[in-house]
């Protein structure tokens, strides 16, 4: 077999791989292993595996790079360890959504190009979001996953940047306020609002209460930012919205905070930006794109699409500043006005 077939092949059983990661980590044995090194006839008793399974689920997984043998005992490289609950950087819920969840829309995908619909809605029948509201306990994975995002991304070299202190602070969908905690901890004298669904709310207020932001300080207001204008602030937060949604719903919501905006105010807008050049050291965005598009019809962008984008709200890129090595804080003014930096 050539190298182009085996690569092939390879790539066709990677639905196998993430079964056999999903399985060895809700049984527990990276979890195990974050606490040392164990033979394979202690990992055994302690996960409640037959040895001799074990040693055949052992295999692919080290040669995936999840563990390696270190003095006759089974250890977790570097690789391993993110797959653990409570390491920083966690993918644990990321892998369990994709199994849970995800992987049964993208099996869909065949039917969706045949319809013209998406994935998720030709198995559910339903949108995304729509779902989530119904069943709100199946989306656990995916909601665990969206918070540890959030909580993960680190703002300090960029709110070092940042020379004007905002008087208020509001985030548009800022469900748990992992991301708005970050600018009122920065910012001690500024206030916040998260507007979000209800179903957002006592996580919220739970959040900002164990970070010591007092209730002076912060409100949860319940909004649909579809049907609503939110209220006046010096500064604006969408983190993680505009990709999950096409560009007609971005519209709307760009729209109302457009409206909202008074002349000193900014919109920060964090998300992932797919690079300008094809190249294939960026097929995890090509492949994200997709993702976004098969769970709730969302899409990845390129500069060139959110400036389309924010040109018809009345809005325009000031600057854009990188936090990853994929994710950006992308800096929005009013396009008919001319301020200092916030």
């Amino acid at each position: 077999m050539n190298i182009q077939s085996q690569l092939l092949m390879n790539m066709t059983q990677g639905m196998f791989h993430l079964y056999l990661l999903y399985a060895t980590q809700n049984a527990g044995i990276y979890n195990t292993l974050q606490q040392g090194p164990k033979t394979i006839e202690q990992l055994s008793q302690a996960c409640h595996i037959e040895k001799n399974l074990l040693k055949r689920l052992v295999r692919p997984v080290m040669a995936i790079g999840c563990m390696e043998e270190r003095d006759g005992k089974l250890a977790l490289t570097e690789m391993g360890e993110v797959l653990c609950d409570n390491t920083k950087d966690s993918l644990a819920g990321f892998l369990r959504f994709n199994v849970k969840i995800a992987t049964a829309y993208w099996s869909k995908m065949d039917a969706a190009l045949a319809h013209g619909a998406m994935p998720f809605e030709e198995l559910e029948k339903q949108g995304f979001f729509d779902a989530q509201m119904e069943e709100h306990a199946k989306f656990d994975d995916f909601n665990e996953m969206m918070r540890d995002s959030s909580k993960n991304i680190d703002l300090t070299d960029y709110l070092q940047s940042r020379t004007k202190v905002p008087d208020t602070i509001c985030d548009i969908g800022g469900g748990a306020g992992d991301i708005i905690s970050k600018f009122l901890e920065f910012y001690p004298e500024a206030k916040g609002i998260v507007r979000d669904l209800s179903v957002a709310e006592e996580a919220c207020k739970e959040n900002l209460a164990s970070r010591g932001i007092t209730k002076d300080r912060f409100q949860f207001q319940v909004a649909d930012f579809f049907r609503e204008v939110p209220p006046e602030a010096e500064l604006y937060i969408l983190s993680r919205i505009l990709h999950d949604w096409d560009d007609e719903k971005c519209q709307i919501i760009l729209d109302h905070i457009g409206q909202a905006m008074g002349e000193q105010s900014q919109l920060l807008v964090i998300e992932k930006m797919i690079p300008k050049e094809m190249d294939a050291r960026h097929m995890h965005m090509y492949m994200n794109d997709l993702y976004m598009w098969a769970v709730c019809g969302g899409k990845e962008r390129t500069e060139e699409e959110f400036d389309g984008l924010f040109a018809k709200a009345g809005l325009k890129i000031k600057d854009i500043y990188p936090v990853t090595d994929e994710e950006y804080v992308i800096e929005i003014e009013k396009d008919n006005l001319e301020y200092g930096e916030l």
